[in-house]
Order: structure tokens, then C-alpha cells, then sequence
């Protein structure tokens, strides 16, 4: 029988909050998984390198946690130096002294998250485990595990603020005996499926514009410099994805009291042009409306700056290279505000 997923989000929660309250180090959980096992398949995935951590609950429920050399360093870094370094660890043998640091990090991950849960089955799942002692290598694991069901809980993290990531793997005896956790016939296809992808965190950037500046400019750089954005158009943002690669373009508005962003496609959006500086135009905010659910374009907030890049397009397309050349710049005003429907004030000559 595979628990709930609310037994997922308590240990994602707790392992954070034991990392920082007892160690004072900074764990994100990025991926979380869960998924039913045999004994027989329960190390399927883990490696000799890491160190294996028996903790029981009474004398009837012993479980394993197994976590990567990752995780162990940085855990041990905080305690000793009181920072994680980003170069990976040095495969090295872990010994008793290593999980004697580590264990309360895993006895207080077991405590909180039994106090997240409300069910009473979830929280008999994860109640009074803790550390008894470390298993040499994965046939200590194999021998020590002997009911037939297990869950395997997985947990991506990263530690010290994005230095480092690092890996927790929980493998916990179901209370059922009678249930066939490796049996996937008669599992929903949408719970399956939840198992599989787990808890993902996707990280999406919405490009405005981009700008090329010289690196002494970009060095001098300091609080209160005003950057034009030159050619910025709300209504066809760049969507990146973390790589940095255009994954869908889409309209800045608002939904909900806040800054939302409307996909309207997958083409590849031009490249923004930064040859010409345009004159920089304040952002006015609208007033937000909590109340509209729907996303609504910025029309007013960009007014002055789409109708610039509206009037630069269509001076261009009117007017040929050779007039260009050949008319002053007096001109050329006067033409463009004519395309554009302005008043046209004629210089005198």
C-alpha cells in the first residue's frame, strides 16, 4: 500500500526546516518522489558510495535512509566550518563518525513531519523513528530489510543556497502486509503518473528586451542609472526556460492583483535590436484591480514607448534608403510625425 502524497509534502517540509533549525543550513527540496517497492527491488538505484543510515521505530519497523556523498559533505562542511563549499566531495569511505553527524538531521526530518501530518495512518507511517545505526554498504541494507511492501520516497535538495544539490532516499515498511506495491495493473493511470514525475519545481524567465553594453559602461554601472529599453514591446515577451533557451513568447498584463504573463505562442520572437538608444519613457503603474480574474494587457503602461517603436517601423517601411540619405533630419522628423498623424511643425528655412 503506497501512503498519501501529504506523507511526500510533510517530509519535504520537514527536512528543510530540521536542516535549517538544527544545523542552520539552507535546504530547497527541488524534486520529491514516491513509489511503492518489493524487497527484492528495494535498492534498485543506489550506490555503494553512499552512506546508509538503519533507523527503527520500536522493535517490529526498521527502515533506511540513504544519502548521497553530496548531501553528507555539505552537512558536515556547515557543522565544522560553517559553510558548504560548491566543488564537488572526494569519493572517500564513510564510517560511524560521519553518520553520528548526519543522524540528527534525519531523527529531526522523522519528528517534524509527524506533526504536519493529520491523518491518522500517515502519521503512524512516519511516528518515532530514529537513528540505531549505520549499514557498511547495500547487502547490509538488503539484510537488514526483510518485510515484503516498502515506500521509497525521494528528495532532491539544494543545499547552502544553490552551492551544492544533494540526494535523501527514504525507504519506509508499509503498515499493510497484505498489499502488492509492485502491481501497477490496477493503479490509476493519473496516480501513476503522479509517482513518476513527483514534485518538480520548472523555472521560467519572461524576457522584456535585452540590451549590449560595453563592459567599462556595464562596470560603472551603479544605483539610480537609468537603462533605456530600447524596442521593448509588452505584448511579445521572450519565455525562457532555465537553460536560456525561447520556449514560447507571451503578453505581460495582470490577473488576480498581480503581474501576470498570457502565452500566446511557441514562434521564436525576433531578436530585439539595441543599435539606436530610444528615449527613456517612466513606467506609470495602473491602478490594480484585485477584483478582475482575467488577464489584462498593460496598454497603459508602455503607451509612449510602443507608439515610439511604431513610429521608428514605420518610417522605415514608408521611406526608402536613398531618401533617407538624402533628406536632413528636419525632414525626416517632419515625416515621421506626418506617417504617425501628429501635429507637424514645419521649421522655417
Amino acid at each position: 500500500m503506497t501512503a498519501s502524497r501529504a506523507v511526500l509534502r510533510a517530509l519535504r517540509l520537514a527536512l528543510a526546516r530540521s536542516a535549517v533549525e538544527g544545523f542552520r543550513l539552507a535546504v530547497s527540496v527541488i524534486g520529491a518522489k514516491q513509489a511503492g517497492r518489493k524487497a527484492e527491488d528495494l535498492t534498485e538505484g543506489l550506490d555503494e558510495g553512499w552512506l546508509f543510515l538503519l533507523v527503527a521505530a520500536g522493535e517490529e519497523r526498521l527502515a533506511a535512509v540513504a544519502l548521497d556523498p553530496g548531501l553528507v559533505s555539505a552537512v558536515i562542511q556547515q557543522q565544522t566550518i560553517g559553510e558548504v563549499l560548491p566543488d564537488p566531495p572526494a569519493p572517500r569511505p564513510f564510517t560511524d563518525t560521519d553518520a553520528a553527524i548526519v543522524a540528527p538531521l534525519i531523527d529531526g526530518m522523522f519528528a517534524r513531519a509527524t506533526e504536519l501530518l493529520e491523518d491518522p495512518q500517515d502519521v503512524a507511517l512516519l511516528s518515532g523513528y530514529e537513528y540505531v545505526s549505520r549499514a557498511a554498504d547495500l547487502r547490509a541494507v538488503s539484510l537488514a530489510l526483510v518485510q515484503e511492501a516498502y515506500g521509497r520516497y525521494e528528495l532532491t535538495v539544494e543545499l547552502g543556497g544553490g552551492a551544492r544539490q544533494g540526494v535523501a532516499v527514504l525507504l519506509l515498511p508499509d503498515l499493510s502486509d497484505d498489499s502488492d506495491p509492485g502491481d501497477s495493473r490496477n493503479t490509476p493511470a493519473e496516480k501513476r503518473l503522479a509517482e513518476a514525475a513527483g514534485i518538480m519545481r520548472a523555472e521560467l524567465n519572461a524576457v522584456i528586451t535585452r540590451l549590449q553594453l560595453p563592459l567599462a559602461e556595464l562596470s560603472g554601472l551603479s544605483a539610480g542609472d537609468v537603462l533605456p529599453l530600447t524596442g521593448a514591446r509588452l505584448g511579445q515577451i521572450d519565455v525562457l526556460s532555465i537553460d536560456r533557451a525561447r520556449v514560447a513568447t507571451g503578453r505581460l498584463g495582470q490577473c488576480g492583483g498581480m503581474r501576470a504573463l498570457r502565452l500566446t505562442g511557441k514562434s521564436v520572437s525576433p531578436s530585439v535590436s539595441t543599435k539606436d538608444a530610444g528615449t527613456f519613457v517612466e513606467h506609470v503603474a495602473n491602478r490594480v484591480d484585485p477584483d478582475k480574474s482575467e488577464s489584462e494587457p498593460l496598454e497603459a503602461d508602455a503607451s509612449e514607448a510602443a507608439h515610439d517603436v511604431l513610429v521608428s517601423e514605420m518610417s522605415v517601411s514608408e521611406l526608402g534608403q536613398d531618401d533617407l540619405d538624402s533628406i536632413g533630419t528636419d525632414q525626416l522628423a517632419e515625416k515621421i510625425s506626418e506617417l504617425s498623424g501628429l501635429p507637424v511643425t514645419r521649421s522655417s528655412s
